[in-house]
């Protein structure tokens, strides 16, 4: 008999969302030996998923169903399953917490974002909440700054575990930084249109890097309209007439969502990730996957830990110092040398992680301990 282990997480479906991404990769790879059921909100009609993976969506359309009829659908659901798995800490999920504690059901409750779910910031938004902690089997961090985060918050921090995300990458045979078989650059912009991603330090990095006279173009691919708590919706028109005045409209795509990503990366030089706050971003894990070059916010336990030191100075910058993005981003599109360099050393950066940390082999130890407990 298969150990039935429901995942939650807020949304899902074909849209840029790490949680969603990382919930894909692992019931795919454990659906033999687990059974899984998906549990999620969605705000707007979508078709279900198909597959063996059973989906509980709950579409979330008025005040009434936003509390009373949603508690009812979690009771059922959470009590046809024997592992509860929740990808994220949110209000909604400390109720999803304390009502699989109620139906005595073993829960995983995996970090996703420092400084936004990590244990201290959930105590500081929430004390009442942050009590549901206490009630969690296995704390898991995806990076070393929330893992050191939750040995210093948990008095018992033998279940908290370090457990970095996984990336699967789909490579063509071509080498994606022979740039000199193409003409011009494209960078590439991956994540929701919110505050905190600095979608906006994007697009004046790539009109400024169009003023130097570069043949460029620039890819952006991410949720920005409503439907995600995270996502400014003042922030799309606020670019389009950027876009418009630099007479630039023509030279950026946009793409809300999309299943398979590694075109994204196949076809672009240079990833540019300025975002502000992170759990282990599986953008930056999926361009190092493929060897794209990437010029990201300096994010202490996060990105410093990904990229290897000796591309620090060429790959990491200060947080919103759009003149260090703009010099090593020139930098890197201007020397072939540099860029293949760099790609070598992140694809080899990233087997070592993956074979250091074997993600499958962590979370089947996790799912059959905390079922025997």
């Amino acid at each position: 008999m298969k150990i039935k282990i429901l995942m939650v997480v807020g949304t899902y479906g074909n849209e840029i969302n790490g949680a969603n991404k990382q919930v894909k990769i692992l019931c795919n790879i454990l659906k033999k030996e687990f059974e899984f059921g998906i549990l999620y909100d969605i705000f707007f009609p979508i078709v279900k998923p198909t597959g063996d993976i059973k989906h509980y969506p709950f579409f979330c359309n008025t005040k009434f169903q936003k509390y009373f009829a949603r508690f009812i659908y979690y009771f059922r659901v959470i009590n046809q399953y024997q592992v509860i798995h929740i990808h994220g800490f949110s209000p909604r999920n400390a109720i999803i917490i304390f009502l699989s504690k109620f139906l005595r059901k073993k829960i995983i409750l995996k970090f996703t974002s420092m400084g936004f779910d990590d244990p201290e910031s959930i105590l500081r938004k929430n004390k009442f909440l942050s009590q549901s902690l206490k009630l969690i089997d296995y704390k898991i961090s995806p990076s070393p700054a929330i893992h050191n985060c939750s040995l210093n918050f948990f008095a018992n921090n033998k279940d908290c575990l370090f457990i970095p995300n996984i990336a699967r990458c789909k490579k063509n045979k071509q080498n994606i930084n022979q740039t000199s078989l193409k003409k011009g650059y494209q960078i590439l912009f991956i994540g929701h249109f919110s505050d905190d991603k600095r979608v906006s330090l994007f697009i004046e990095l790539f009109i400024r890097l169009y003023e130097m006279k570069f043949d460029i173009k620039a890819l952006i691919i991410g949720r920005k309209e409503s439907g995600n708590f995270e996502v400014n919706e003042s922030l799309f028109p606020e670019i389009q007439q950027k876009l418009k005045t630099n007479k630039l409209e023509k030279k950026v795509k946009f793409i809300d969502f999309v299943e398979k990503i590694d075109f994204a990366y196949q076809e672009s030089d240079l990833l540019i990730f300025p975002s502000v706050r992170e759990g282990l971003p599986n953008v930056v894990l999926e361009a190092m996957c493929h060897g794209l070059p990437i010029v990201s916010s300096e994010l202490k336990g996060i990105t410093d830990w990904l990229i290897p030191k000796d591309l620090h100075s060429s790959c990491l910058c200060p947080i919103d110092d759009i003149d260090k993005f703009l010099d090593k981003s020139v930098n890197i599109l201007k020397n072939e040398g540099l860029r293949n360099l760099i790609s070598e050393k992140l694809k080899v950066r990233h087997k070592k992680i993956h074979s250091k940390f074997n993600q499958e082999d962590l979370y089947k130890k996790i799912y059959y301990d905390i079922y025997g407990a």
